[in-house]
């Protein structure tokens, strides 16, 4: 059972209200750093593990929005900093031998929190949610549970078979290994089996007017949801890593039940027999060596059946991972080690 603190609770409404006021077209975009906070508060809301009585919880949820917060601005009289503040006085009130569980999964944390980070850093019992691990002390805590990265696209209604490998993006990023990557798919480009096609991030323009720049929006903001529409209309989708090892289009490819074709040995798959026997690994050293021919053959060899998609979408449901959260933080909290949801 989990315990919601009732004035955090009405923050983030407001929070979450104020922003759809201030920015109608925020939450249609492609931003989806905030979209895992989003989903766990709306989903703690009526969750049946949720309790109203403190003394009954094992484990306290602070449903703090920061990244959402940080772009807000001032909302109903509140700054960011205010927000915050109404946060480091209910974690304070939380008696020190109760895991606090928080999420904040934007990777500048120091950024958002200030000095108000540091002043975290004296509970430690707090555990974040985060979908990667970031060095401490410039997170939250040290405590960390990664969960999968989360996204803003709609549920797809059912599972796409033509045996087609997916792939739209920048055949440039920030990380050289990860260029090598994605250079090689657009080699794939018109290859049989394959809808491969790249976009300029700089330029901002392709063939296909799918045109995605570094911050995962393009020349107008339909354009991610494009891709992500597309995705859930083959059967593979290749996830190369980007700037970092973390993709939305891993959690995009999921929730449009598209098998991810994860190439990386970065990107956490978590370690459940549900993952293991829904996504395809393919180390980035191989990969390089593979002709198309070879990855169609690999991807279609594994025979992964629509019950087995629909299966990984809800296992890495905010739902689900309310429901298991006792389980996780026992798992992980107060031993200072990273661990992973499954």
């Amino acid at each position: 059972m989990f315990f919601v603190n009732r004035e955090m609770e009405v923050q983030s409404a407001e929070l979450l209200e104020c922003m759809a006021a201030k920015q109608p077209t925020f939450f249609g975009t492609a931003i989806s750093q905030f979209a895992f906070e989003v989903l766990i508060f709306k989903a703690s809301a009526t969750h049946v593990a949720r309790t109203y009585e403190e003394r009954e919880a094992a484990v306290h949820l602070v449903p703090l929005l920061p990244f959402l917060s940080s772009r807000a601005g001032t909302c109903n009289r509140k700054t960011h900093r205010d927000r915050l503040n109404v946060a480091l006085r209910v974690v304070n009130q939380i008696p020190r031998n109760m895991p606090i569980v928080m999420t904040c999964t934007c990777v500048m944390q120091k950024a958002l929190f200030g000095d108000i980070l540091e002043k975290m850093h004296a509970f430690s019992n707090i555990v974040q949610l985060s979908h990667s691990t970031r060095p401490y002390p410039r997170s939250v805590s040290s405590n960390v549970i990664v969960v999968p990265y989360f996204s803003q696209s709609q549920n797809s209604a059912s599972c796409a078979n033509d045996g087609l490998i997916y792939w739209r993006g920048s055949p440039t990023v920030g990380n050289r290994n990860a260029t090598r990557v994605r250079r090689h798919i657009m080699s794939y480009h018109m290859k049989d089996g394959f809808d491969v096609f790249g976009s300029d991030r700089t330029k901002c323009t392709d063939t296909n007017s799918l045109c995605i720049n570094g911050f995962g929006a393009g020349r107008d903001q339909l354009a991610k949801k494009i891709m992500r529409e597309n995705m859930s209309k083959h059967e593979f989708c290749l996830v190369p890593e980007g700037d970092s090892p973390e993709s939305s289009r891993f959690a995009d490819a999921i929730n449009g039940l598209c098998t991810p074709v994860v190439i990386s040995t970065r990107i956490p798959v978590l370690h459940s027999n549900v993952w293991r026997d829904s996504i395809i690994v393919i180390e980035p050293k191989t990969f390089l060596k593979l002709s198309a021919a070879d990855v169609l053959r690999q991807v279609r060899a594994a025979n992964i059946s629509c019950k087995t998609r629909l299966q990984l979408r809800h296992e890495t449901s905010a739902n689900m991972i309310l429901h298991r959260l006792e389980e996780l933080v026992n798992k992980s909290s107060f031993s200072h080690v990273q661990s992973v949801v499954g």
